[in-house]
């Protein structure tokens, strides 16, 4: 799974935005098996404390994108991690 943490009110935000966008639209035939998880951290305020240590990354510092391997889903932060995202998958 593609996951993005990204604000598309921010120039680099909407960058990385239509480039997934882009990205999904031209791998259109690879649905339900290409997953993209675009999220806008001002969304969920109270996860990115949780997410900057679960990834080792800044969102504040500006957009981010990384793959997870959501084959082995075992932990409880990452089940709740995938709840929490599913929401706003295309």
């Amino acid at each position: 799974m593609i996951v993005a943490f990204c604000d598309e009110e921010s120039r680099e935000g909407r960058a990385m935005f239509n480039l997934l966008q882009k990205l999904a639209d031209e791998n259109s035939e690879h649905a339900g098996t290409l997953e993209i998880a675009l999220i806008d951290p001002d969304e969920f305020p109270l996860m990115v404390d949780i997410w900057e240590d679960m990834f080792g990354i800044d969102i504040e510092g500006g957009p981010q994108i990384g793959l997870v391997d959501i084959s082995d889903v075992s932990g409880g932060i990452v089940s709740i991690f995938l709840v929490s995202i599913s929401r706003i998958c295309y």
